[in-house]
């Protein structure tokens, strides 16, 4: 609920508050807080003048703003949050007041001079008021939130040193859950503080774009940059605020299934799923983090009754039952961490028992991409006598879960304990990151979620939503118009996409009747044979709007070179999955060789009539697990384009084609305009 109006001399006082963030010069630690009532404060300077001139009542009330805002402002600085947050909403009081006392003058504003600073100095009366009530709300949440600390002085010695280590290694339970309460309470103040910061904003974007109102523009324009900065920054923050506290097991615990997925062994949502973890929150802590080979549930379920497996992976693996280790076959990832979810619980039934089974909350899958910029910040690792970085991970991982544990005398089934304890020794590592190392987390954290190397899925539809807005969740639905995703599963060809280039080919032409189109993959296998790599096979699929019509596949196999000398020709599947129309194959590459795979189709109805329309959309999802595939786009639309975002190269202006090459580091988004 918004701030109440409060006498600003009867506040009761707090006076920890006032040595929280030390005294000296504006810290960066505050720039959230500073730089909004620094804007007050601007913005209040450049209405005193004009009203000074035509009504003694606003000036009164501009001048007293300044003075509150100023004095808002050294408090923030002083880190006495409480009372900089009653000064902000005295600064809001007067602007308000002042706005009343301008909207007299209003009769004015067509008035020659007179009226261009009526006009000016209303739009600035009421950025100021909206202004000062988002910092207000801003500097009372923080105030709230320095008040869950118990000792403030390790706290205030901790943040001027720019290490959270002292507070983060032995910050009680009891303190991190009045933390996430208060993060709770105080979420409708976080929400009506956005809402002014952008009612600011707007306001100052009413502005005249001549005369005096071009003057203040430029003058406060940086500010109102960073001022939209702020609200884009808290509106994005709501989701997680409202959500956060309950995904990391407050008030209740909560238990999550996470998978390491091998993108070495690429498969839909990012690679094999080789290693499971039982992982409890409590409180924003782990509470336990157990983790297992997935051999250990999938081998005692040999014997009993399994569904049937996905298709390619009978005719490919020679398959017929479906175990976890593949339950991640559909590229959506909600979809596939249903069955993930689903398949740990009949086959931990099986091993633990009837009634033995925890439940959980959701699934989480990382490939070893998030590990490596994890390590990349925090720095190398040492395990049972190895040195783990960000270069040789994935290697010495490979190594020991592959033929390191037989001379190290480590039974088959405890092979991957590595993986555990490494897990364990990062986690110690990340209780005692630094400032600096904690905003590199998060960079790298941001940066795994946009390229998909960490996903999750919620029950709770709450966190799910919030998840899914976030772009934790690797959905695959319809696009908007046009929409093309490309879906490789490595099917026993052991660890070789680390030697894999691969890159992916779009176009369509006119035909007279449409549209017709092609997605081509090129695989280029630059490994050899060895104990971890040896040639390509892979069941592609590629994924296209509804009504998609199939013409045919050029570079399909029915089998690898081994099982089929003669290298034959394969055939392509059709379905319709995730409301998409999907076509697959088999491909197989031989080490030192090249291979495309390419499908050959009409582009769907709906495409051609947005062509026909006038604008074209794409939207060319990423698959999970893969880094940046080269993709190229070459589409020829029979009529001249008239702009496209993003742009062509010069020389390729002006003419009926869309000429681009990329990658896939992430999902990437086209338009065109004809």
């Amino acid at each position: 609920m918004p701030h109440k109006t409060p006498n600003f001399i009867e506040r009761p006082r707090r006076s920890w508050r006032r040595r929280f963030f030390g005294v000296g010069a504006r810290s960066s630690r505050l720039w959230l807080f500073v730089d909004v009532v620094a804007f007050i404060v601007a913005a209040a300077a450049i209405v005193i003048l004009p009203l000074v001139a035509v009504a003694s009542p606003a000036a009164a009330h501009a001048w007293r703003a300044v003075s509150a805002a100023e004095d808002a402002l050294a408090l923030a600085e002083k880190g006495d949050l409480d009372f900089a947050s009653d000064k902000a909403f005295l600064a809001e009081r007067e602007f308000a007041a002042g706005r009343v006392s301008a909207a007299r003058l209003h009769f004015l504003s067509s008035v020659p001079v007179v009226g261009e600073y009526v006009t000016v100095g209303e739009t600035l009366f009421e950025t100021g008021e909206a202004g000062a009530a988002a910092a207000a709300e801003f500097l009372g949440v923080a105030s709230d939130l320095a008040g869950s600390f118990g000792d403030v002085e390790k706290i205030t010695e901790a943040v001027a040193g720019a290490d959270l280590s002292a507070i983060t290694k032995d910050l009680r339970p009891e303190t991190r859950h009045q933390l996430l309460a208060t993060l709770t309470d105080d979420l409708p103040r976080l929400t009506v503080a956005a809402e002014k910061a952008s009612l600011a904003v707007a306001a100052f974007d009413r502005l005249p774009e001549k005369g005096l109102g071009a003057v203040v523009r430029a003058r406060l324009l940086p500010v109102r940059d960073r001022l939209a900065s702020v609200r884009d920054a808290v509106a994005a923050a709501l989701p997680f605020v409202e959500s956060l506290p309950a995904a990391m097991g407050y008030p209740e615990p909560r238990s999550y299934l996470v998978f390491f997925q091998n993108n070495t062994e690429l498969r839909p949502t990012g690679g094999f799923l080789g290693v499971y973890g039982l992982l409890t929150l409590k409180d924003a802590e782990i509470a336990s983090f157990e983790t297992d080979d997935v051999y250990a549930l999938d081998g005692p379920s040999e014997g009993k009754p399994r569904p049937a497996a996905p298709a390619p992976i009978q005719r490919y693996l020679g398959v017929a039952k479906w175990y976890l280790r593949d339950a991640n076959w559909s590229p959506d990832f909600p979809t596939a961490a249903v069955t993930m979810e689903r398949f740990f619980r009949e086959e931990a039934t099986v091993v633990w028992g009837d009634g033995k089974v925890p439940s959980v909350d959701g699934v989480i899958a990382i490939d070893p991409e998030l590990v490596k910029g994890v390590l990349s910040v925090i720095g190398p690792v040492k395990v049972d006598g190895k040195t783990f970085t960000p270069d040789n991970v994935v290697d010495e991982l490979e190594f020991e879960v592959e033929k390191g544990y037989v001379t190290a005398g480590i039974s088959m089934q405890e092979r991957k304990g590595i993986v555990s304890r490494l897990t364990d020794a990062v986690m110690a590592r990340l209780g005692s990151a630094s400032v600096s190392e904690l905003v590199a987390l998060a960079g790298v954290f941001d940066a795994s979620v946009k390229e998909k190397h960490f996903l999750a899925w919620f029950k709770d539809a709450n966190l799910q939503k919030m998840a899914a807005d976030a772009g934790w969740t690797g959905e695959l639905t319809s696009g908007p118009v046009d929409s093309v995703a490309v879906f490789d599963a490595n099917l026993a060809s052991l660890k070789t996409d680390q030697t894999i280039n691969r890159s992916v080919r779009y176009s369509f032409r006119p035909d007279g009747s449409g549209l017709v189109g092609s997605v081509a993959v090129t695989y280029a296998n630059r490994g050899s044979f060895t104990w971890k790599t040896t040639r390509y096979r892979t069941y592609a699929r590629v994924f296209l709007p509804p009504g998609t019509e199939f013409v045919e596949v050029r570079g399909a196999m029915k089998d690898d070179k081994i099982k089929d000398p003669a290298r034959r020709p394969g055939t392509a599947d059709v379905g319709d999955e995730l409301g998409r129309r999907w076509f697959g194959a088999f491909v197989s590459v031989e080490p030192g060789e090249t291979r495309t795979l390419e499908f050959r189709f009409r582009i769907a109805p709906a495409v051609v009539k947005a062509v026909a329309a006038g604008e074209y959309r794409l939207i060319f999802a990423k698959q999970p697990g893969t880094v940046a595939p080269g993709l190229t786009l070459d589409l020829n639309f029979g009529k001249k384009l008239m702009s496209a975002v993003p742009g062509e190269e010069r020389k390729e202006w002006g003419d009926t084609r869309y000429l681009l090459k990329t990658d896939l580091r992430i999902d990437r988004e086209f338009r065109v305009k004809f």
